[in-house]
């Protein structure tokens, strides 16, 4: 079974309830562009602009509507 992947284009800052998470070090959140896994196993690509560092606690958003709460390793 193939699934597709996710891909997170925005920061989400309203309070909506994360549908998944991502658990990511330091050096991985300084990226603007990464290919990734969440934390259940699906497959996800973060696209955001550039020069800004994710931060453990910030939730992304996907064109479908997934929120992705970021998590610092």
């Amino acid at each position: 079974m193939h699934m597709t992947m996710i891909e997170l284009t925005q920061r989400d800052l309203s309070a909506a309830t994360a549908t998944s998470s991502v658990t990511l070090s330091f050096e991985l959140r300084q990226r603007s562009r990464l290919r990734t896994q969440l934390d259940d196993g699906r497959e996800a690509a973060i696209v955001l602009a550039r020069g800004q560092v994710l931060r453990g606690g910030e939730r992304l958003r996907s064109s479908t509507g997934d929120v992705v709460l970021v998590q610092a390793a």
